[in-house]
C-alpha cells in the first residue's frame, strides 16, 4: 500500500509518515490526521519531538562543521538521489 494511502491514525503509519510531514509532503488530509494522531498519542509525540530535535542538532552541528560548499554538494546528491 504506499504510503499516502495509509492511515496516519496507526503508530506505524504515524512513524513512517514522519519525514514526510516534516518535508511538508504530506497531502492537506493526511496532514491533518497525522496531527489528530499526535496530539492524542503521547509515544508518538515523544518520537516526533525527539526526530525533530534531533534534525535540528544534526542541522547545527553539520552547519558548524562543514564548509558550505562541501554541504551544498552533499545536499544536491541527497536531494537527487531522493527522487
Amino acid at each position: 500500500m504506499p504510503l499516502m494511502d495509509r492511515d496516519p491514525r496507526t503508530c506505524k503509519s504515524f512513524v513512517e509518515m514522519v519525514t514526510d510531514y516534516l518535508e511538508n509532503e504530506l497531502p492537506a488530509h493526511v496532514r491533518e490526521s497525522f496531527e489528530e494522531h499526535r496530539g492524542e498519542c503521547p509515544g508518538c509525540e515523544v518520537y516526533f519531538d525527539q526526530i525533530e530535535t534531533t534534525i535540528r542538532v544534526l542541522a547545527k552541528t553539520v552547519e558548524d562543521r562543514v564548509d558550505s560548499g562541501v554541504r551544498s554538494e552533499v545536499l544536491a546528491k541527497l536531494t537527487k538521489e531522493r527522487r
